[in-house]
């Protein structure tokens, strides 16, 4: 018997229509469920997390996104006060915390049309970050490349 590369002999395939690859919508988790990703430092997840850890039920795409900025803030400063205190590591994890978070907000504003002028300062300064704990835990490649990034991006931040 020989190799049939067709398909056509077999009854029960079913093929997958060509845009199934990347999904119907790109934006389609960050948009309906942004909210619900938003944790706060203690690793509770809900619709947000305010500071006294309670959960807020029903807020705006603009509440979000000012409770992303608030977390991604604070985990900046403990990344520097982590270096300060000489947590090496904790400071690095800070760090990569913080531009995760920021790379979900750019795309929760996105998909939900936001548009902050200190959205690019957001960006600088938490990858900026990054690449001082990469550097205070010797690891230059990495600072290089993030250093990298941000040059490439200071033409086209997003």
């Amino acid at each position: 018997s020989r190799l049939r590369t067709s398909h056509s002999s077999v009854k029960s395939f079913n093929p997958r229509p060509w845009t199934s690859v990347g999904g119907s919508d790109a934006f389609s988790v960050a948009s309906t469920s942004m909210s619900n990703l938003v944790s706060n430092r203690n690793g509770k997840t809900g619709s947000s997390a305010s500071a006294g850890g309670k959960l807020k039920s029903n807020q705006t795409p603009a509440d979000v996104a000012k409770e992303l900025e608030s977390q991604i803030d604070q985990l900046i400063e403990q990344t520097v006060l982590s270096k300060k205190g000489g947590k090496l590591e904790e400071a690095l994890e800070s760090a990569k915390e913080g531009t995760k978070k920021e790379q979900l907000l750019r795309k929760h504003r996105k998909a939900n049309s936001l548009s902050v002028n200190s959205e690019v300062e957001l960006m600088y300064s938490t990858w900026f970050n990054l690449a001082t704990a990469y550097e205070a835990n010797d690891m230059p490649d990495e600072a290089m490349k993030t250093y990298t990034y941000l040059a490439k991006q200071r033409g086209n931040p997003f």
